[in-house]
């Protein structure tokens, strides 16, 4: 939801840009693939619905004829194969299906190791290695079939699954020629995308290739690389900081995946079990004494050693012998961690810092314990061979493009009355939204799962209401009556309710005054209606909502109080967002999460008057409002 602000003396219009990546259609032939679904096999073994033959691919010889459902093991050997242990001349074999016998069946499957699977099978010896390969060639849509289930849940709503199938069909098509020199395009692990065949399929998943059939996503005009990953962690990455090369359509964004079971994660090992991965990884550097890691900030983040998200680059290790600097990446595979989004610390069983982790390499933060005071001029701890490395971090995988996760239709609401919306319960909106209930959050909430049948977003304007505060009694007519009239983006659980006083007249009246307008965004989340119940603010925990600052507005508000003049934030919404962007008393042009509470004792960086409206008792915004009040 567009908040805005009031700045003197200074005369702007506010601006939008935005970088678009184009989609397309696939010609009208539908290309074949080939991949590799076996690869450096001693032997394996083939079948078919139907009647069969192994067939010599460079002599079209047919090497034996079998039954359907037989058996044929097919074996290397050092100058080729046999089938069935009977030793056969050839370079290559293919699969064929008796084409009449395949009459009785409305589509004969062959299979490779008991697995099924469509389209076609042959089978080479392994480039380069003394096994074999097995090679499927299919249709790319059929391809797209066996892929789905394995890489995203065909349970998701389906709106979550195509966006899938159109990534996992640009991807394919983008990378088809990655295994040209093994025989095959594609492989069938996750080196490209995990594909299963015929037992990898799911009604949902074929529903979602069918519905998306052809749709590809290009950037002008060619077909992009459309990596996916599970999870973010909250924020998406710049393709540089994961791979070498830049590509202007993966830049790192904002990302709604916090009911991501891997959205936080958290793993522990001893020093000296540390010290053993490095040292296996043949780094000799003796034992650890120090990290060099910058802390992890709310993103975008801009540091020497961290992505625009976050993610590591390179961590600067120091040990008694020899110091080293290892890319996150590298990292990440020697100690099997979900992403390369983590922080690291290094505490005793009692829970305090034990050696400094550093900001740069001159520059030390300073001992922490986890009470949070800090002590700056503590010297390092002797350190122990059962102190403990707390390596905290968010995501799962790289970070790149589709973050699967933030596509999920699973939603937190507020229901009423909650005794009627338990776990597992169906409720029903009509013939085109139903939502299953999952669990129960707190005050109230829940988190459930939407199925439907079309747009979400018409689907909830066409059947849902306003959500209005307690003092608005009368119904709308218009929903758009509940509406700043300069609102733009969607997103918020509400409207910022200061922001409806002025009308697009009052504005030009402000502007012809001398006062200037600017504008920010901040999504209000649900936390925003949930009392404080604690007896210790410092307890409460603070509900975290997206805001965006453009560069246009920081320049304005900087110039602002560079000259004096005063910042006025229209609604408490505008003023998180800049005191959260402002921390340094200059505004910053930035995007992210903001988690700030500001209660009474907070001292105010950016806002120097606020415009507000009614708040409920016991509520945050309340707390902030006395808090303006009182400067």
């Amino acid at each position: 939801m567009v908040k805005w602000l009031m700045l003197t003396f200074l005369f702007v219009f506010p601006l939008a840009a935005y970088a678009h990546a184009g989609s397309g259609t696939l010609p009208g032939y539908e290309p074949n693939l080939r991949v590799g679904i076996l690869t450096n096999q001693h032997s394996v073994e083939i079948s078919a619905d139907a009647k069969f033959a192994i067939v010599s691919t460079s002599t079209a010889k047919v090497l034996g004829n079998f039954g359907a459902k037989d058996t044929v093991t097919i074996a290397v050997r050092e100058s080729g194969f046999t089938v069935n242990d009977v030793p056969v001349a050839a370079t290559g074999m293919a699969v064929v299906i008796n084409k009449e016998h395949s009459l009785v069946y409305s589509e004969p499957y062959m299979y490779a190791n008991k697995r099924r699977y469509r389209g076609e099978l042959s089978i080479h010896r392994t480039s380069g290695k003394q096994g074999m390969t097995v090679v499927n060639t299919l249709p790319m849509e059929q391809y797209l079939y066996g892929v789905i289930k394995n890489e995203i849940s065909p349970e998701w709503s389906l709106e979550a699954v195509k966006a899938q199938a159109v990534a996992a069909r640009t991807y394919a098509l983008a990378s088809n020629n990655k295994h040209k020199d093994d025989g095959f395009e594609l492989c069938a692990t996750t080196d490209c995308q995990v594909y299963g065949g015929r037992e990898s399929e799911a009604p949902k998943a074929i529903e979602a290739v069918d519905t998306t059939r052809g749709l590809v996503i290009t950037y002008k005009d060619k077909l992009i690389a459309a990596y996916f990953h599970s999870s973010s962690g909250g924020y998406t990455e710049n393709s540089e900081n994961v791979w070498s090369s830049e590509q202007p359509y993966l830049r790192g964004v904002a990302d709604f995946d916090q009911n991501s079971p891997y959205y936080k994660w958290e793993k522990q090992l001893t020093l000296a079990e540390l010290n053993q991965v490095i040292s296996d990884a043949g780094y000799n550097i003796g034992n650890i004494q120090a990290v060099q890691l910058s802390p992890l900030a709310t993103p975008p983040v801009v540091s020497y050693d961290r992505g625009v998200s976050g993610r590591v680059k390179n961590v600067y290790i120091r040990g008694t012998t020899g110091n080293i600097q290892i890319a996150g990446t590298k990292i990440r595979n020697l100690l099997d961690l979900k992403s390369t989004l983590f922080d690291i610390s290094i505490i005793k069983r009692r829970h305090e810092l034990v050696m400094p982790v550093y900001a740069g390499k001159d520059r030390e933060i300073g001992m922490v314990t986890l009470s949070g005071k800090k002590n700056p001029n503590r010297p390092p701890i002797a350190v122990e061979t059962n102190d403990v490395v707390v390596i905290t971090g968010f995501g799962w995988g790289h970070g790149l493009g589709l973050s699967q996760w933030g596509t999920k239709d699973d939603w937190e609401v507020l229901v009423k009355p909650g005794k009627k919306a338990k776990p597992g319960t169906m409720i029903e909106f009509g013939d085109t939204l139903r939502c299953e209930v999952l669990q129960s959050t707190d005050f109230g909430g829940r988190i459930v799962r939407f199925y439907y049948q079309g747009i979400f977003e018409e689907i909830l304007d066409s059947l849902g209401e306003t959500p209005l505060p307690p003092y608005i009694k009368a119904k709308l007519a218009d929903k758009e009556r509940y509406q700043t009239v300069y609102a733009r983006e969607r997103g918020s659980a509400a409207a910022p309710t200061a922001g409806l006083h002025f009308t697009r007249q009052l504005m030009e009246s402000c502007k012809s005054m001398g006062v200037n307008l600017a504008f920010v965004t901040l999504h209000v989340g649900l936390g925003t209606f949930r009392p404080v119940a604690v007896d210790n603010l410092t307890d409460h925990v603070m509900h975290r909502e997206y805001y965006s600052v453009p560069e246009e507005t920081a320049v304005l508000v900087n110039k602002t109080l560079a000259a004096g003049n005063r910042v006025i934030a229209v609604g408490t919404t505008a003023v998180r967002t800049m005191e959260t962007a402002g921390t340094s008393g200059q505004l910053e042009a930035k995007s992210g999460w903001t988690e700030i509470f500001i209660y009474p004792g907070y001292e105010f960086k950016i806002v120097k008057a606020l415009i507000t409206n009614f708040h409920l008792p016991k509520s945050t915004l309340l707390m902030l409002f006395i808090t303006r009040k009182s400067h």
